[in-house]
């Protein structure tokens, strides 16, 4: 088979490494912005089996495919949108996503949570390897399902863990059932563990049943793509996810977007409206502890000598100081629970709400998070703490 690649020279070399050249005759073109269909037009594009355009830019990729198609009149030439095709073959599940890094064979360590820890560690700035399987919105329950499908899954990766850290966002965490909130859906779509409903029967703002959702999961995967030409695209990249480096976080904010400071403005107009903060709900607190006791068993069942922390990130002082009053009971709540815990099992947990970091606000991007600098130098202070004995 005769290849055409064209593409940008810094993303056609990470992509390239992906193409299975053994059985094709290969041809490269590196774009460098200057020609357009005239070259394509005179180079013989119609006598290509297959081309293949590779650039990191979604929407000059699109464009760019779009001109090609235009151009090529070989019916039997097949032209592929490699990063539409990439982000469709990736696994749909931030565990599989992580857990198929094909640069690392095991694990030292794993990192639950939902968004703080998600943008908030960065996982290759720890001692060893580290699999950040945090996803947004991620509560308690399936925090525990992700951890049982690894177990169950990738097993041989993670049968030598050192470490588990597991992030508990903020004092209200007991209180959270993301399978009863309105980002359920969007849970599923950035990645969140979806092969199980939890709560989803009693929701009051949806109604679409789990398995609806896969179906628009994927139907969503594969929207724009010739499905007919799947068998031709797994021939060609039969380890389409394999980049320098493993690309396996497309979907966090770009590290640009990440580098936003939080406005003034945003601290000013900040509100507690929060329906976890604001309402209890007894039956997900009571569920939530128990599962919460159910994780940990787990864990110190199958690495009886691991090191558990339970963290709660930092949060920029400017907000904490506005929800202070109605937090004051769910810190008593949640610390009972933690202490509660802490008589069965031995894990260190540690509050980063009281660091020196919150008094900064150039180290956050919103009322929630940090930023890429925030993330940077809060995982040096929590790599710092994963070397202390206890």
């Amino acid at each position: 088979m005769n290849i055409l690649v064209i593409g940008e020279k810094l993303f056609t070399d990470y992509a390239l490494q992906a193409l299975d050249d053994t059985a094709h005759m290969v041809d490269v073109y590196y774009w460098d912005g200057t020609f357009g269909p005239e070259l394509l037009m005179d180079s013989g594009i119609n006598d290509y089996d297959s081309i293949v355009v590779m650039f990191d830019d979604d929407k000059l990729s699109a464009d760019i495919t779009v001109m090609i198609k235009t151009i090529v009149t070989n019916d039997s030439c097949t032209v592929f949108d490699y990063i539409l095709w990439h982000k469709a073959m990736l696994p749909a599940m931030r565990a599989d996503l992580v857990m198929s890094n094909p640069l690392h064979h095991s694990y030292d360590g794993l990192i639950l949570g939902l968004s703080h820890a998600e943008v908030g560690i960065l996982a290759d700035r720890l001692q060893g390897h580290y699999a950040n399987l945090a996803v947004s919105s991620q509560d308690i329950y399936y925090n525990y399902k992700t951890l049982e499908y690894c177990i169950d899954n990738y097993w041989e990766k993670i049968k030598d863990l050192k470490h588990i850290i597991i992030d508990m966002y903020d004092y209200e965490y007991f209180n959270f059932d993301t399978s009863l909130a309105k980002n359920i859906y969007r849970y599923f779509m950035w990645g969140g563990y979806n092969l199980d409903e939890h709560n989803m029967t009693r929701n009051k703002i949806y109604k679409n049943s789990l398995e609806e959702v896969r179906n628009y999961l994927l139907y969503s995967k594969y929207k724009g793509l010739d499905i007919s030409k799947l068998g031709m695209w797994k021939d060609l990249f039969p380890d389409t996810y394999y980049m320098n480096g493993y690309a396996d976080y497309r979907v966090v904010n770009r590290v640009e977007q990440r580098m936003e400071m939080i406005t003034d403005r945003l601290v000013e107009e900040y509100e507690v409206t929060s329906s976890t903060v604001r309402n209890e709900y007894p039956e997900t607190i009571s569920e939530n502890v128990s599962v919460m006791n159910d994780m940990l068993a787990l864990i110190y069942s199958k690495w009886p000598d691991i090191k558990v922390n339970i963290i709660l990130l930092p949060i920029y002082k400017g907000i904490l100081d506005k929800r202070e009053p109605y937090y004051i009971k769910w810190k008593e709540q949640f610390m009972g629970v933690i202490e509660n815990l802490s008589n069965r099992y031995p894990f260190r947990f540690t509050s980063y709400l009281e660091d020196e970091m919150t008094e900064d606000k150039k180290y956050y991007y919103d009322k929630d998070h940090l930023n890429y600098l925030g993330a940077y130098v809060f995982t040096q202070k929590l790599k710092q703490m994963l070397g202390e004995q206890f």
